[in-house]
């Protein structure tokens, strides 16, 4: 059962799914927040695991360093639209996990929904493949694939958009020397991933319905526009 808990006393995640908050995001959830009459106007409470003792933390989700009896697993963007509105809790169900548990990797995996592949950009999720297949967790290719309910040829492709890109997120520049050559755009890979995202569709339908008012609608207008052109080029060529 969901509980209300201070900010304050919920530490920044030591691990976090994607590479960085999206402000943008947490700037549409405060305006959701400011429109509601209500102290927590989401849906689904955010996720924390307690601590076995309180431990300090450089970062809480009150804004500043302090000592916390929680540490955040699931649902940065509210904790930051509610800390941006000084708002000073959060509804959150509370889970505990063994040490175990912690270093193999399983509560940094309860970050990930089962249609967290719609969820979660390509280059997001590259980078918790890169977490989990890191020390100290070190998940297989296979152990990943599964998890994530994809092929392991999926996995691949994923953590090679990760390593064609610098920290910054923008392309690294091809290599003219030695060393092998930089990876060219696949097209087949991008249609199989198409397929992925389809099949994603039809299985979370209920799903994404339900948090289709959190996406940017530009991103409906460019997916329309897209397939199209796509659809226009192959009836143009008899397909």
């Amino acid at each position: 059962m969901a509980k209300s808990l201070e900010l304050r006393n919920i530490g920044w995640p030591t691990d976090y799914i994607r590479r960085d908050p999206d402000m943008n995001h947490i700037a549409d959830l405060r305006d959701v927040i400011q429109r509601s009459d209500k102290n927590y106007p989401f849906s689904d409470p955010i996720l924390v695991r307690q601590l076995d003792k309180p431990a300090l933390y450089s970062m809480t989700m009150g804004g500043k360093g302090g000592t916390c009896e929680y540490e955040l697993l699931k649902g940065l963007h509210r904790c930051l639209a509610l800390q941006l509105n000084k708002d000073k809790t959060v509804m959150a169900d509370i889970e505990r996990f063994t040490s175990v548990q912690i270093a193999s990797g399983e509560a940094l995996f309860a970050q990930y929904d089962d249609h967290g592949v719609l969820k979660v950009s390509i280059k997001d999720r590259a980078h918790f493949i890169k977490a989990l297949r890191s020390q100290p967790y070190k998940w297989s290719v296979e152990q990943v694939a599964e998890r994530f309910k994809i092929s392991t040829a999926s996995v691949s492709r994923i953590a090679r958009n990760l390593q064609a890109t610098g920290p910054s997120g923008k392309p690294r520049k091809a290599r003219t020397k030695k060393g092998a050559p930089a990876e060219t755009f696949n097209s087949s890979e991008w249609f199989t991933i198409l397929g992925e995202l389809t099949k994603a569709y039809q299985e979370n339908l209920v799903a994404l319905i339900k948090d289709v008012t959190s996406v940017d609608p530009d991103l409906f207008i460019i997916a329309r526009g897209m397939l199209d052109e796509l659809s226009a080029a192959r009836n143009a060529a008899g397909g």
